[in-house]
């Protein structure tokens, strides 16, 4: 069986490009809400969660995506987290890695530099 990765993002074609693009080597689970993700995290066990910093209620800013990072991070602290974001903020891949995450990726990335990232991290 492919080890799992989950996503967290609001933006459904995102989700079905690293579904489509990783699907022969990761089985990928998408979540959005809390709830959502710890249950991801608890029954599918994946190796690594790529969270959007931008997503409902705080769109403008990374508040809630940087959240979910703070408490993946805290509650699963061997969870590789890839913190990601279009947002041109120069200090949000800083934030990001404070808050947990182990890397940063502006979007759009390439399947190869989430390849790369991945291997690097694992």
């Amino acid at each position: 069986m492919n080890p799992t990765i989950l996503i967290v993002d609001d933006d459904i074609q995102v989700v079905k490009q690293l579904m489509w693009a990783f699907h022969d080597q990761f089985n990928v689970v998408h979540a959005m809400t809390p709830q959502e993700i710890d249950l991801c995290v608890t029954h599918q066990h994946p190796i690594a969660a790529l969270i959007d910093m931008h997503l409902q209620p705080t769109l403008q800013s990374a508040a809630t995506g940087l959240n979910h990072v703070r408490h993946l991070h805290s509650m699963h602290p061997e969870l590789l987290i890839i913190a990601i974001s279009v947002s041109q903020n120069p200090n949000l891949p800083t934030l990001a890695l404070d808050v947990g995450a182990a890397m940063f990726l502006h979007k759009p990335f390439t399947s190869d530099q989430l390849r790369d990232a991945l291997s690097r991290l694992a």
